[in-house]
């Protein structure tokens, strides 16, 4: 407990990940974070950034097919999915 303002708070811990670019995610670095995360006690889970990269919608790519070919947003938001453990789409 910390005091503020004239009374006590509770310090609170999040654990804090940025751009996490489902489906090209580094997932060596993700397993290691689940790690943490089941041996760690911790209140928040924060994430910045992309999570979803959304490489086969995205502007740069435009008059590439060769690079989008057999790719989708529906199969990246999927995928998300997979990491997150729920469902992000309604379909």
């Amino acid at each position: 407990m910390t005091r503020c303002c004239g009374s006590f708070m509770k310090i609170q811990t999040a654990i804090v990940l940025p751009d996490i670019q489902s489906p090209f995610e580094n997932k060596r670095s993700l397993k290691a974070i689940e790690k943490f995360m089941s041996t760690k006690r911790w209140d928040h889970l924060v994430y910045l950034g992309d999570f979803v990269d959304n490489f086969s919608i995205a502007k740069y790519n435009e008059g590439k097919p060769g690079l989008t070919e057999g790719k989708s947003i529906l199969k990246e938001l999927k995928h998300a999915e997979s990491i997150l453990g729920k469902k992000i789409l309604n379909l």
